[in-house]
């Protein structure tokens, strides 16, 4: 009997054993499963985290929004507005928006902004027109000066930038869905027309179609819609279809660049770069530029995402993981990150409205104030804001690159 006891407790004993070691192999491939289901999901989630928060949020004192703390966060005492900039023009991903941004903030904290040397002629807003940043392009500095801000459009090379720029100098792109980005550039310098030329076919989408079936079979430049954000940010055209030095490259940029924006969600990566960059609200206050009007757009059909997909592989790439990133970095920022961000969303509406109606008075306007909130100081929008925000861009970047002139001959007149 008590063999057969002895038995029985040591076959019990193996036995919970053996259930707890399948009990802990289930339980690791469940939190495996789970978390490949979260990051491919992950925008979904954040947005309903995001509702979650904004309903908790609804129903809380407004004293107790402004108990933040970092993760909450209004820009604390301690945090010093960060100067030194390089943001990295990518064309047809809102990006004009943002440059304009950098240069009000420049001008209004007397920064040196990285101009071209020529203020007319074809291209002369370029920093470089398809090359890289080269110092005998640029407004020169005195000796002892540097420069703060850089926005135009030039391509990105590591070596070449941080020759000219500062150490301490943060880098900041935008991207944009790559669909999108195809036909908004197809859109914006015609390309889908010359399509409908070319191929003697009246239906657009119809013509986009036949393109992107075959797009090697057509005998013109593509180079504003091949790849075009990856071309930007440096990517040789000779890597166009290798995957592996594609995906090295981007976590390259990935060292280098503090943030990268998405379009798809502007006011999103405004407020992170406000953030990062310890700047107040009313810093990155906009109007939208260069926005496309009632066009027609071409239809794709999944056969033509796929060869769009084929052909812009890396910028399908590049968008992917950064949006990745993107996503996560919001996750880091903590839950009160939502509530800034629909407390802007307020205050631009606020600000477009005003700038429309003051924009359309021959009479002066009266400033639109911006009250003290848990995410701002009070500030005001004034009619001259407006002009400066709507102001076309060649004849801004004209006026700069002649007053930064004017600023380095006095200055040598000065120090002789």
């Amino acid at each position: 009997m008590r063999r057969c006891h002895f038995a029985l407790c040591l076959f019990d004993m193996f036995s919970k054993k053996f259930k707890f070691i399948i009990l802990l192999i289930a339980t690791t491939i469940s939190f495996v499963v789970m978390m490949a289901y979260l990051d491919s999901y992950q925008p979904r989630i954040v947005r309903c985290f995001e509702v979650i928060t904004e309903n908790f949020l609804s129903t809380t004192t407004h004293s107790t929004v402004h108990v933040s703390t970092i993760s909450g966060k209004r820009r604390s005492d301690s945090c010093i507005k960060h100067n030194h900039v390089a943001f990295l023009k990518v064309h047809k991903a809102g990006s004009t928006t943002v440059m304009d941004i950098f240069l009000r903030y420049a001008i209004q904290h007397k920064l040196n902004i990285v101009l071209p040397k020529r203020s007319t002629g074809f291209g002369f807003n370029y920093l470089g027109y398809e090359e890289t940043l080269l110092k005998e392009n640029l407004v020169p500095l005195l000796s002892n000066q540097t420069y703060d801000i850089l926005c135009n459009h030039v391509i990105y090379n590591r070596t070449a930038f941080q020759t000219i720029l500062p150490t301490d100098t943060k880098y900041v792109t935008i991207l944009r869905e790559p669909t999108r980005h195809f036909i908004s550039g197809g859109i914006y310098y015609y390309f889908f027309d010359e399509l409908c030329k070319i191929y003697n076919i009246t239906n657009l989408s119809k013509a986009v179609s036949t393109f992107l079936n075959n797009p090697s079979a057509l005998n013109m430049p593509t180079n504003y819609f091949h790849n075009k954000m990856s071309f930007d940010l440096g990517l040789p055209l000779s890597q166009f279809d290798n995957i592996t030095y594609i995906d090295n490259y981007i976590r390259e940029l990935d060292n280098d660049f503090a943030l990268v924006m998405t379009l798809e969600y502007f006011d999103e990566s405004l407020v992170l770069m406000k953030r990062l960059l310890c700047w107040d609200l009313q810093d990155i206050i906009y109007l939208p530029l260069n926005s496309i009007g009632a066009v027609k757009y071409p239809t794709l059909t999944f056969e033509d995402e796929n060869n769009l997909r084929k052909f812009n592989k890396a910028d399908f790439q590049l968008y992917e993981y950064f949006l990745n990133i993107f996503w996560k970095k919001i996750q880091a920022e903590g839950p009160l990150f939502f509530q800034e961000v629909k407390h802007f969303k307020l205050i631009q509406q606020k600000t477009m409205h005003y700038c429309n109606n003051s924009l359309q008075s021959a009479k002066s306007y009266p400033p639109l104030t911006v009250p003290n909130s848990a995410w701002n100081k009070e500030f005001f929008i004034t009619q001259s804001d407006c002009k400066f925000m709507s102001q076309d861009e060649l004849n801004l970047m004209h006026d700069l690159i002649e007053e930064a002139w004017g600023r380095y001959n006095q200055s040598l007149k000065t120090k002789s």
